[in-house]
């Protein structure tokens, strides 16, 4: 299954398998340093900014590291794609260890 760092909304009421999709979602979303008392959960915010040479051998490596925060999901495969807008987005393919 594949998710991104595509904004949506939260479903508050998410349980199971979705709610540990969900999880995975939202650390992708989330820059280090963002959340007090756990600065090292989430996704380096340099990767913004790098040359998308670099950021093809960054992307796997920076989606493992932010998805060890979520312990029942495993990143099979990363991606970046380019927006309309310009901006970079990321993508994770992922498989769902158990349903929590």
């Amino acid at each position: 299954m594949w998710i991104s760092t595509e904004e949506e909304p939260i479903n508050w009421e998410a349980k199971g398998q979705e709610r540990i999709i969900q999880n995975a979602k939202n650390i992708l979303r989330t820059q280090l340093g963002e959340i007090p008392y756990d600065r090292m959960c989430g996704m380096d915010p340099a990767l913004k900014d790098i040359p998308l040479q670099l950021l093809d051998e960054r992307v796997q490596e920076e989606v493992d590291m932010a998805l060890q925060w979520e312990p029942d999901v495993r990143a099979r495969n990363a991606r970046w794609r380019m927006k309309n807008n310009g901006e970079v987005s990321i993508e994770a393919d992922i498989v769902v260890l158990s349903a929590g």
